[in-house]
């Protein structure tokens, strides 16, 4: 056996000999920082709960739950108007479904049970959201809001917190397991470079602003 004491993807190459046979077996070793006690949380499009699948319909501004029947496929539970291009959703650690609507500038919340629309959060005028996650410690809901570059922070009542501002059509966000760093990607960055922003949830300032290299290989 062989320990790595650094982070890193390492070609492993085992040979096995027995007698006159000898087997040979190449891969790539993949050595990562301790995984945390709570999982990361990432902005989806998708989640998966009880054994059904929910899903935001941007073309048709609904979400739809599906599950898995056996001898009948996949089998639609219910399906509930959002409002206008439902983009992203996330489960709430009261067990509800928020609905990120750009076109509305809303945030929708709907019951898990029945996809019935429960409440209905205005925000910004124009700012088209995006992303949405709950930290991982419960304590807050965060979504990125596209049109007006900001992420904006609310508590699980649904009352806004606080905001930071970032820089041009800020999408995606995951934030770490211990809740204690957020990122938000760039959709559309400059041609030199894209972007990647980390976030203090806590005081909702810029900590960083990762660069990230042009592709040049892929085609």
């Amino acid at each position: 056996s062989h320990l790595y004491d650094k982070v890193g993807r390492y070609q492993v190459t085992v040979v096995a000999e027995t007698g006159n046979d000898r087997d040979v077996l190449s891969f790539t070793h993949t050595v990562h920082h301790p995984l945390s006690p709570k999982k990361p949380v990432k902005s989806n499009q998708l989640v998966f709960v009880n054994n059904t699948v929910i899903s935001a319909n941007p073309d048709n501004h609904s979400i739809t739950a599906v599950r898995y029947v056996k001898k009948k496929g996949l089998v639609k539970v219910w399906e509930s108007r959002t409002d206008r291009h439902p983009r992203t959703l996330a489960l709430s650690p009261n067990k509800t479904l928020w609905v990120a609507n750009k076109d509305s500038a809303t945030i929708s919340i709907h019951s898990l049970t029945t996809g019935r629309m429960l409440k209905r959060i205005r925000l910004p005028r124009s700012s088209q959201p995006f992303g949405i996650i709950f930290s991982p410690d419960h304590s807050a809901a965060f979504v990125s809001l596209e049109g007006i570059g900001e992420v904006m922070k609310l508590s699980l009542m649904g009352k806004i917190l606080d905001s930071v501002k970032l820089g041009p059509r800020p999408r995606g966000l995951a934030m770490t397991g211990d809740s204690q760093r957020l990122l938000v990607s760039r959709f559309i960055s400059a041609d030199a470079q894209a972007e990647v922003y980390e976030v203090d949830p806590l005081a909702m300032s810029l900590r960083k602003t990762f660069a990230l290299p042009t592709d040049t290989k892929s085609r």
